[in-house]
Parts: structure tokens; sequence; C-alpha cells
């Protein structure tokens, strides 16, 4: 247990750096996804979308690396002389707010761990990256830089990035330190997007010397359950167990991902909950079985417009609720699930959303990471208002807590 001197000097720390805002509102993280620019309308999603109220950081996903640098991936991300680049028109959106801090996320589930296992493999590779990245993002007036490895230790990386992304993450918080105090510009912020799996956890992860050197993390809070992974049905991003999991389920849930991060080092005002604005599902493999924990055979077919199978945007969910889905509520979890035809979707809603929140503040995590503002509603399709997920997690953040909120 950190001493009371402690706490209140991580406090002080983090008010002056400016995470948690000197006026006591939460961090409100927003994901903004270049490749939602394909989609057809009304679901194509650009910078000019963003309601830069919703949000006090955005963190651009994703950038990728080659040659140990980093380097845009979509062909418009940076400016041309014929072009002006999503880059750039996300820093717009500083004009409406200049309290606004954009970072860019580098990595994600596509990019996986090769890259990074050999940027990180030798002193040489992590300092060709962290300085060309500070040069890279000043360049293009970010804010700081969000990791977003999926996941050290796991998926083809070896044992030893367990020790190498402590080495990254300690190199570069001293290199972003050192250019500040040089440039005489505001230090770039240094954060991660980490996982929510006990095992992933343990494999990559030595807690205490990684927050150690991070100024938030971004807790990935979703996909515990899909037809793309799993062979019963499960939620998406529940808050509780079930009272039939067992062993390790009973670890694939929100609470018990958050509370294992902060009892192995974790401040809890450091932490961003993540929210999922949008579903995983299946397809049933009897059509009469419909509970949690019932056999599927699969995932759900596509969305119109996000076109993954076993994924839907909540707009995409609100179309199926309009079709006739049946809405049920699981006690437990405190989150919805609908069924329609032989396809069990899993999702979050303005009461799941709202009990999170409530649930956050009781428990004083720092705030919350949405993924992503082009998954909610933001075109208003279902009829609620536009960004009715996300402003239900601003409107939440500002009320006091309520007890047993239900």
């Amino acid at each position: 247990m950190a001493s009371t001197f402690a706490t209140v000097f991580g406090v002080l720390s983090l008010c002056f750096l400016g995470l948690h805002l000197t006026n006591g509102e939460y961090k409100k993280v927003c994901y903004y996804t270049n490749w939602s620019q394909y989609r057809q309308i009304p679901a194509k999603f650009v910078p000019e979308n963003i309601s830069v109220s919703l949000c006090t950081h955005i963190i651009y996903t994703f950038a990728t690396l080659q040659n140990n640098h980093l380097k845009p991936f979509e062909w418009n991300d940076d400016s041309t002389p014929w072009m002006v680049g999503m880059y750039a028109r996300v820093m717009k959106l500083k004009k409406k707010d200049p309290n606004l801090q954009v970072l860019l996320g580098v990595g994600g589930w596509n990019m996986g761990s090769y890259l990074f296992s050999k940027m990180v493999a030798n002193i040489q590779n992590r300092k060709m990256f962290y300085t060309n990245a500070t040069g890279f993002l000043r360049k293009r007036n970010f804010d700081g830089l969000d990791i977003d490895w999926e996941y050290p230790g796991s998926r083809g990386s070896p044992a030893v990035d367990k020790k190498n992304y402590v080495s990254l993450l300690q190199e570069t918080s001293d290199y972003f330190l050192n250019e500040s105090k040089i440039s005489g510009k505001k230090r770039l912020l240094l954060t991660a997007s980490i996982p929510v799996g006990k095992k992933t956890i343990i494999k990559g992860y030595d807690i205490p010397q990684v927050e150690k050197y991070l100024d938030f993390m971004n807790l990935m809070s979703y996909d515990y359950h899909g037809g793309s992974f799993d062979n019963v049905t499960g939620h998406n991003s529940p808050l509780y167990p079930r009272k039939e999991e067992t062993g390790d389920e009973r670890t694939f849930n929100v609470n018990w991902s958050a509370n294992y991060w902060v009892e192995h080092g974790v401040p809890r005002m450091k932490l961003n909950i993540g929210m999922p604005a949008y579903g995983r599902g299946f397809r049933l493999a009897n059509h009469s079985c419909i509970l949690p924990g019932c056999p599927s055979i699969g995932p759900n077919s596509p969305g119109q417009y996000t076109r993954l199978a076993g994924f839907l945007a909540y707009y995409e969910i609100c179309d199926l609720i309009k079709k006739g889905a049946k809405v049920f509520r699981i006690a437990d979890q405190k989150v919805p699930y609908l069924v329609y035809n032989n396809e069990w979707i899993g999702y979050d809603d303005v009461k799941s959303l709202s009990i999170k929140v409530d649930w956050l503040k009781k428990n004083q995590f720092g705030g919350v990471a949405i993924w992503t503002l082009d998954l909610d509603d933001f075109f208003n399709g279902c009829g609620s208002g536009a960004y009715i997920l996300i402003k239900t997690l601003t409107q939440e953040l500002k009320l006091p807590s309520v007890e047993n909120k239900q």
C-alpha cells in the first residue's frame, strides 16, 4: 500500500502534467481510426466528424514501424503539396479547444509483434526509434505517443521482450524529458494501451516498472468474448462475472482486469477504463438456447458498414433492434445482449455505460478510453442524438456517484 505522502505527491505530479485536469475533470480518451474514412456514407468518418467537446485526449490510430522509425500507415495521413493530410485535419481541432491533446498510436492488433520485437531488441534500435519518433511527433504537432503493442511476450514475441519493453519505455520517457528541457516545449506524453488477460499481462508486463514511465494507461477492457474466438456465447465487455462462471472465466470482466493492474502497482488515477462503442457476436448452434454460455457455431454476420464478421458498430446494433431484435440484460454483469434470428450480440448501451461510469468513480479510476469515435452513432442513425454513447459517458462523469445504481 502506497503511503499517504506518495499518493498525494502522485496526484500533484499528475495535475502538474495536466493529465488529471485541474478542474477535477476525468480524462476522456477518444480513439480515432484512420481506416474509418473508407466506410460507406453515412458511416464514413473523417476528422471533421469529431466533436471536440467529448474528448480531453484523442489517440490517432495507427502508425506503423519501418526500419525502427515511425511511419504513417494510410496514404493520406501526412499532408502533401496538393492535399491536407488527416494528421493536419485532426490538429485543426485544437483551434476549437486549445486544451485538447492529440497523441499518435503506434501498433495495433494487425501490426502484431515482429516489428516491435525487432525495434526493442537492442539499445541502438531503441534509440533509433525514440529519436526519430520525437522529431516525427514534433513536426506534425502531436502531444505524445501511445504504444499499442499487442502484446510483449505473446503472439510470436519472445520472453525477453518483457524486459525490453521496460527498457523502451524508460529510454523513451527519459528522451522526451530531455528534449523538452532543450527545446523549451511541453514534454511529449508517453502512454500505452494495455491488455486485460491475466496470462498476457504476466508474460509481457513488469507492472511496477512499466507504470513508472507512462503518463497514463488505457485498459482495453473489451473483446473478452466473441464469436470469432469462442465457441459459446459471452459478452464483449462485462463489468462483473456471472455466478455460473468458474476458474479463469471469472477473470474475464472489467472489474477483475482493472483491479489486477491496480493490485500489482498501477495508481488508480493513472488507469483509464476502456469503454466500447461496439458489440461482438455469435451464430447460435441452437435457436432455443439464447443465454450467455450457450453453444455457438462461429461469428455473427458482418455489419452493413463495418463489414467484419463477429463485430457490429453501435449504429448497426440499433438497426437490428429496429428490425425486431429481442434485448435482454445479464443481471450479474450489468450489460445487455440481443438476439436476432440465430445471432447473439453482446454490446453496451446508455444504461450499461452509466453503471460502468458509476463503478469507475467509486473506484477512483482516472477516466475513460473510448474505442472508438467512429463506432458510436455519430450521425444519429438510432434517433437518440449524435454520439449518444460517448455523450452518456461525458455526462455521467460530471455527476456524483450514486450508491447501488442499477
